[in-house]
């Protein structure tokens, strides 16, 4: 693959298998299809809150994930109880999560 996004990822769960290839150029993509068809799960795993089996995301030349091998970045959960874009005008506009 040459795409600015693009993830190759295998996962499995129980009798489950995912097996996932995406690529992006700068546009928007849609992840779609019938329930429990492993649409949160490919989230999951490009966002970092999972780890798959076996795989590897890059963004742009930046290789992300790279399994076997491990994380290549680090990945930070954010609070859920904190806005992280305060509201147009408010004091302190930043994305700040100090008393988390």
């Amino acid at each position: 693959m040459s795409a600015y996004f693009e993830a190759s990822l295998r996962h499995r769960i129980g009798n489950f298998d995912l097996d996932v290839e995406l690529a992006l150029e700068r546009e928007i993509g849609v992840l779609f299809g019938p329930s429990a068809a492993g649409k949160s799960l490919t989230l999951r795993l490009i966002a970092g809150l999972a780890h798959p089996q076996n795989g590897t995301v890059r963004l742009g030349r930046r290789l992300l994930l790279e399994i076997p091998g491990g994380p290549v970045l680090p990945v930070h959960n954010l609070c859920s109880n904190r806005r992280l874009w305060e509201r147009p005008g408010e004091e302190g506009n930043d994305c700040s999560l100090e008393g988390c």
